[in-house]
């Protein structure tokens, strides 16, 4: 095993790279306007099909006022919809509209798109290898985040 610090500073420079190259450039000319915390909220509720505040909120690390103005901003679109539980008037619930699956639905054609381009500059070989790194990164990630 390599030193900790050594891959903290390595993940750290990946992630800095990924949104350098990759993600602010094309998300600057996408047509659904909303921010990076707006579409992150998008994301987490489409694996969902309703989640709480609390639990959007503590998949998100945002404070409650932080995902107050998030959620708001998503319903004044008409990407979400927020609505009380029956039983426990305290918890609100927030799902995707079908408006909003169909706004990220073209952030992620508009990424894909976009990262085509990039991914053509690699060979087959280094897509492969990219591949098989994601995958790995991505495993060791959910492992981290299931134990968080």
């Amino acid at each position: 095993m390599q030193n900790k610090s050594e891959l903290l500073k390595e993940l750290t420079d990946v992630g800095h790279l990924f949104r350098k190259i990759l993600t602010r450039p094309i998300e600057s000319n996408c047509k659904v306007n909303v921010k990076p915390s707006q579409k992150y909220a998008l994301i987490a509720l489409s694996s969902h099909s309703e989640m709480t505040m609390s639990e959007l909120g503590r998949d998100l690390l945002v404070s409650k006022q932080q995902l107050t103005i998030i959620v708001g901003e998503l319903l004044r679109k008409g990407y979400v919809e927020r609505y009380l539980d029956k039983n426990n008037l305290r918890i609100v619930y927030v799902r995707l509209t079908e408006e909003g699956r169909n706004a990220l639905n073209e952030i992620y054609t508009h990424v894909e798109t976009g990262l085509s381009s990039k991914l053509d500059l690699l060979s087959a070989e280094e897509l492969d290898a990219l591949m098989s790194a994601a995958v790995s990164i991505k495993k060791s990630l959910e492992k981290i985040d299931e134990n968080e």
